[in-house]
Protein backbone atom coordinates (compact mmCIF):
# COMPACT_ATOMS: atom_id res chain seq x y z
CA UNK A 1 0.00 0.00 0.00
CA UNK A 2 1.13 3.52 -0.79
CA UNK A 3 -0.13 6.79 0.66
CA UNK A 4 -0.03 9.73 -1.79
CA UNK A 5 -0.69 12.97 0.14
CA UNK A 6 -0.43 16.62 -0.81
CA UNK A 7 -1.75 19.84 0.65
CA UNK A 8 -0.78 22.97 2.51
CA UNK A 9 -1.37 25.02 5.63
CA UNK A 10 -1.34 28.66 6.72
CA UNK A 11 -0.51 29.41 10.35
CA UNK A 12 -0.98 32.43 12.59
CA UNK A 13 0.71 33.03 15.96
CA UNK A 14 -0.83 35.65 18.26
CA UNK A 15 1.22 36.60 21.35
CA UNK A 16 -0.87 36.84 24.52
CA UNK A 17 1.84 37.70 27.04
CA UNK A 18 5.58 37.40 27.52
CA UNK A 19 5.35 33.61 27.66
CA UNK A 20 1.96 32.71 26.14
CA UNK A 21 0.81 32.62 22.54
CA UNK A 22 -2.28 31.45 20.67
CA UNK A 23 -1.91 29.50 17.43
CA UNK A 24 -4.43 29.12 14.64
CA UNK A 25 -4.11 27.32 11.32
CA UNK A 26 -6.13 26.52 8.21
CA UNK A 27 -5.07 23.73 5.91
CA UNK A 28 -6.10 21.43 3.11
CA UNK A 29 -5.14 17.78 2.75
CA UNK A 30 -5.68 15.56 -0.28
CA UNK A 31 -4.81 11.93 0.49
CA UNK A 32 -5.03 8.97 -1.87
CA UNK A 33 -4.42 5.38 -0.88
CA UNK A 34 -3.10 3.02 -3.51
CA UNK A 35 -3.42 -0.66 -2.58
CA UNK A 36 -1.31 -3.43 -4.08
CA UNK A 37 -3.03 -5.73 -6.56
CA UNK A 38 -2.19 -8.71 -4.35
CA UNK A 39 -4.16 -7.99 -1.19
CA UNK A 40 -2.75 -10.96 0.70
CA UNK A 41 0.00 -8.73 2.06
CA UNK A 42 -2.27 -5.82 3.00
CA UNK A 43 -3.45 -5.54 6.60
CA UNK A 44 -7.12 -6.56 6.94
CA UNK A 45 -7.64 -3.40 8.99
CA UNK A 46 -6.69 -1.29 5.96
CA UNK A 47 -8.98 -3.26 3.65
CA UNK A 48 -11.87 -2.83 6.10
CA UNK A 49 -11.17 0.92 6.29
CA UNK A 50 -11.05 1.44 2.51
CA UNK A 51 -14.17 -0.66 1.97
CA UNK A 52 -16.03 1.60 4.40
CA UNK A 53 -14.61 5.04 3.56
CA UNK A 54 -12.97 4.68 0.16
CA UNK A 55 -9.44 5.53 -0.99
CA UNK A 56 -9.58 9.26 -1.72
CA UNK A 57 -9.97 11.91 0.97
CA UNK A 58 -10.16 15.68 0.61
CA UNK A 59 -10.11 17.48 3.93
CA UNK A 60 -10.19 21.05 5.14
CA UNK A 61 -8.35 21.05 8.46
CA UNK A 62 -8.63 23.61 11.28
CA UNK A 63 -6.01 23.80 14.00
CA UNK A 64 -5.99 25.69 17.30
CA UNK A 65 -3.34 25.68 19.98
CA UNK A 66 -1.72 27.38 22.94
CA UNK A 67 1.95 27.58 23.83
CA UNK A 68 3.78 28.61 26.97
CA UNK A 69 7.55 29.05 26.90
CA UNK A 70 9.56 30.44 29.83
CA UNK A 71 12.89 28.81 28.92
CA UNK A 72 15.95 31.00 29.35
CA UNK A 73 17.15 30.18 25.82
CA UNK A 74 15.94 28.17 22.85
CA UNK A 75 19.20 26.30 22.22
CA UNK A 76 20.26 24.08 25.13
CA UNK A 77 18.10 25.76 27.80
CA UNK A 78 19.16 25.49 31.44
CA UNK A 79 15.92 26.41 33.17
CA UNK A 80 12.28 27.05 32.37
CA UNK A 81 9.17 25.33 31.05
CA UNK A 82 7.84 24.90 27.52
CA UNK A 83 4.52 23.32 26.68
CA UNK A 84 2.15 23.18 23.73
CA UNK A 85 -1.49 22.10 23.56
CA UNK A 86 -2.79 21.63 20.02
CA UNK A 87 -5.97 20.30 18.40
CA UNK A 88 -6.48 19.63 14.70
CA UNK A 89 -9.98 18.92 13.39
CA UNK A 90 -11.20 17.95 9.94
CA UNK A 91 -14.03 20.26 8.93
CA UNK A 92 -17.64 19.06 9.34
CA UNK A 93 -19.12 17.56 6.20
CA UNK A 94 -15.93 15.81 5.12
CA UNK A 95 -15.93 12.11 4.33
CA UNK A 96 -13.71 11.62 7.39
CA UNK A 97 -14.63 13.63 10.48
CA UNK A 98 -12.01 13.35 13.20
CA UNK A 99 -9.84 15.26 15.61
CA UNK A 100 -6.30 14.81 16.89
CA UNK A 101 -5.14 16.44 20.14
CA UNK A 102 -1.57 16.57 21.50
CA UNK A 103 0.17 18.01 24.55
CA UNK A 104 3.96 18.38 24.75
CA UNK A 105 5.91 19.55 27.79
CA UNK A 106 9.58 20.00 28.60
CA UNK A 107 10.91 21.33 31.94
CA UNK A 108 14.51 22.24 32.82
CA UNK A 109 15.90 22.85 36.28
CA UNK A 110 19.61 23.24 37.20
CA UNK A 111 20.71 21.32 40.28
CA UNK A 112 24.26 22.71 40.53
CA UNK A 113 25.60 26.24 41.00
CA UNK A 114 27.43 26.01 37.68
CA UNK A 115 24.15 25.06 35.93
CA UNK A 116 25.93 22.21 34.18
CA UNK A 117 23.90 19.52 35.90
CA UNK A 118 20.28 19.97 34.83
CA UNK A 119 17.15 17.89 35.40
CA UNK A 120 15.02 17.63 32.25
CA UNK A 121 11.51 16.16 32.31
CA UNK A 122 9.60 15.62 29.05
CA UNK A 123 6.10 14.34 28.38
CA UNK A 124 4.16 13.82 25.16
CA UNK A 125 0.48 12.86 25.11
CA UNK A 126 -1.85 12.31 22.18
CA UNK A 127 -5.42 11.24 21.54
CA UNK A 128 -7.63 11.15 18.46
CA UNK A 129 -11.07 9.92 17.46
CA UNK A 130 -13.97 10.48 15.12
CA UNK A 131 -16.91 12.81 15.72
CA UNK A 132 -20.29 13.53 14.22
CA UNK A 133 -21.58 10.64 12.14
CA UNK A 134 -21.77 7.21 13.70
CA UNK A 135 -18.78 5.04 12.85
CA UNK A 136 -16.35 7.90 12.30
CA UNK A 137 -12.82 7.23 13.55
CA UNK A 138 -9.28 8.49 13.44
CA UNK A 139 -7.94 7.25 10.07
CA UNK A 140 -5.11 4.75 10.35
CA UNK A 141 -2.70 7.03 8.49
CA UNK A 142 -3.11 9.60 11.32
CA UNK A 143 -2.28 7.08 14.06
CA UNK A 144 0.28 7.73 16.78
CA UNK A 145 3.45 5.64 16.95
CA UNK A 146 6.23 5.16 19.51
CA UNK A 147 9.63 3.54 19.63
CA UNK A 148 12.81 4.80 18.03
CA UNK A 149 14.80 8.00 18.15
CA UNK A 150 12.24 10.32 19.77
CA UNK A 151 9.84 8.26 21.88
CA UNK A 152 11.01 5.29 23.97
CA UNK A 153 14.51 4.77 22.66
CA UNK A 154 15.84 1.23 22.76
CA UNK A 155 12.94 -0.07 20.67
CA UNK A 156 12.72 -0.17 16.91
CA UNK A 157 11.32 2.91 15.17
CA UNK A 158 7.49 3.08 15.36
CA UNK A 159 7.29 -0.53 16.56
CA UNK A 160 5.37 -0.19 19.85
CA UNK A 161 1.62 -0.47 20.24
CA UNK A 162 -1.08 -2.47 18.47
CA UNK A 163 -0.18 -4.61 15.47
CA UNK A 164 -2.22 -5.49 12.42
CA UNK A 165 -3.54 -8.97 11.69
CA UNK A 166 -1.64 -9.48 8.43
CA UNK A 167 0.79 -12.42 8.11
CA UNK A 168 3.66 -9.96 8.63
CA UNK A 169 2.16 -8.71 11.94
CA UNK A 170 3.31 -5.13 11.45
CA UNK A 171 2.99 -2.19 13.83
CA UNK A 172 -0.29 -0.38 13.16
CA UNK A 173 -0.23 2.44 15.71
CA UNK A 174 -3.22 3.64 17.67
CA UNK A 175 -5.37 6.61 18.60
CA UNK A 176 -3.94 7.08 22.12
CA UNK A 177 -0.29 7.71 22.93
CA UNK A 178 1.92 8.65 25.84
CA UNK A 179 5.67 8.98 26.29
CA UNK A 180 7.72 10.46 29.15
CA UNK A 181 11.43 11.03 29.68
CA UNK A 182 13.39 11.82 32.83
CA UNK A 183 16.91 12.95 32.02
CA UNK A 184 19.95 14.25 33.85
CA UNK A 185 22.02 16.57 31.69
CA UNK A 186 25.69 16.56 32.69
CA UNK A 187 28.93 18.17 31.44
CA UNK A 188 30.50 16.64 28.37
CA UNK A 189 33.13 14.27 29.86
CA UNK A 190 35.53 14.73 26.95
CA UNK A 191 35.45 18.52 26.67
CA UNK A 192 33.25 20.01 29.43
CA UNK A 193 33.46 23.63 28.22
CA UNK A 194 32.23 23.06 24.70
CA UNK A 195 28.92 24.89 24.19
CA UNK A 196 27.61 23.07 21.12
CA UNK A 197 27.38 19.59 22.70
CA UNK A 198 25.06 18.36 25.45
CA UNK A 199 25.13 14.91 27.07
CA UNK A 200 22.52 13.26 29.28
CA UNK A 201 21.46 10.06 31.00
CA UNK A 202 17.80 9.21 30.45
CA UNK A 203 14.92 6.96 31.42
CA UNK A 204 12.18 6.63 28.78
CA UNK A 205 8.69 5.19 29.15
CA UNK A 206 5.75 5.06 26.79
CA UNK A 207 3.22 3.11 24.79
CA UNK A 208 0.52 3.37 22.09
CA UNK A 209 -3.03 2.05 22.42
CA UNK A 210 -6.17 1.64 20.34
CA UNK A 211 -9.21 2.55 22.43
CA UNK A 212 -11.74 1.99 19.62
CA UNK A 213 -10.80 -1.47 18.34
CA UNK A 214 -9.46 -3.23 21.39
CA UNK A 215 -9.98 -6.81 20.28
CA UNK A 216 -8.83 -9.00 17.39
CA UNK A 217 -9.61 -12.58 16.48
CA UNK A 218 -6.75 -15.09 16.65
CA UNK A 219 -7.47 -18.80 16.07
CA UNK A 220 -11.16 -18.15 16.57
CA UNK A 221 -10.71 -16.34 19.89
CA UNK A 222 -10.88 -12.64 20.73
CA UNK A 223 -7.69 -11.27 22.25
CA UNK A 224 -6.54 -7.77 23.11
CA UNK A 225 -4.89 -5.73 20.36
CA UNK A 226 -3.25 -3.48 22.93
CA UNK A 227 0.11 -4.35 24.51
CA UNK A 228 0.31 -5.08 28.23
CA UNK A 229 1.84 -2.17 30.12
CA UNK A 230 4.32 0.56 29.31
CA UNK A 231 7.79 -0.08 27.89
CA UNK A 232 10.85 1.34 29.63
CA UNK A 233 14.43 1.97 28.57
CA UNK A 234 17.57 3.64 29.91
CA UNK A 235 20.54 5.04 28.10
CA UNK A 236 22.91 7.88 27.32
CA UNK A 237 22.39 10.58 24.73
CA UNK A 238 24.60 13.16 23.01
CA UNK A 239 23.17 16.17 21.17
CA UNK A 240 25.32 18.30 18.90
CA UNK A 241 23.98 21.63 17.70
CA UNK A 242 25.55 21.55 14.25
CA UNK A 243 26.37 24.54 12.03
CA UNK A 244 23.40 23.48 9.90
CA UNK A 245 21.14 24.93 12.60
CA UNK A 246 19.45 21.65 13.46
CA UNK A 247 20.50 19.54 16.46
CA UNK A 248 21.81 16.02 15.83
CA UNK A 249 21.06 13.56 18.64
CA UNK A 250 22.77 10.19 19.07
CA UNK A 251 21.51 7.74 21.69
CA UNK A 252 22.49 4.35 23.08
CA UNK A 253 19.58 2.73 24.91
CA UNK A 254 18.73 -0.56 26.58
CA UNK A 255 15.12 -1.76 26.98
CA UNK A 256 14.28 -2.68 30.58
CA UNK A 257 11.13 -4.75 30.09
CA UNK A 258 10.94 -5.89 26.48
CA UNK A 259 8.21 -8.45 25.87
CA UNK A 260 7.97 -11.25 23.36
CA UNK A 261 7.53 -9.77 19.90
CA UNK A 262 9.07 -6.39 20.77
CA UNK A 263 11.72 -5.16 18.35
CA UNK A 264 14.86 -3.71 19.95
CA UNK A 265 17.26 -1.09 18.67
CA UNK A 266 20.43 -0.20 20.57
CA UNK A 267 21.50 2.92 18.62
CA UNK A 268 19.26 5.74 17.41
CA UNK A 269 19.94 8.96 15.51
CA UNK A 270 17.68 11.97 15.23
CA UNK A 271 18.01 15.21 13.27
CA UNK A 272 15.41 17.85 13.93
CA UNK A 273 14.25 20.72 16.08
CA UNK A 274 14.32 20.82 19.85
CA UNK A 275 11.07 21.17 21.77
Amino acid sequence: MRQIPWGGEVRWIIPLSRYDAFKFSLGYDDTRLKLDADQRFIAPEIITFTNKFGKKFKEAVVGVGWTYDSRDQLIFPKRGLAQTLAVRVSAPGAKLQYYRATHDLSWYYPVSDSERWIVNLISCLGYGDGYGKKGQQLPFYRHFFAGGNRFVRGFEENSLGPRDTSPAVRAFGGNAFMAVTAAMIFPNPIKPDIQSVRTSLFLDAGQVYDTRNRKKVVNGQKVSRNPAGLRYSVGVSLTWHSPLGAPLTFSLAKPLNAKRGDEKRLFTFWMGTQF
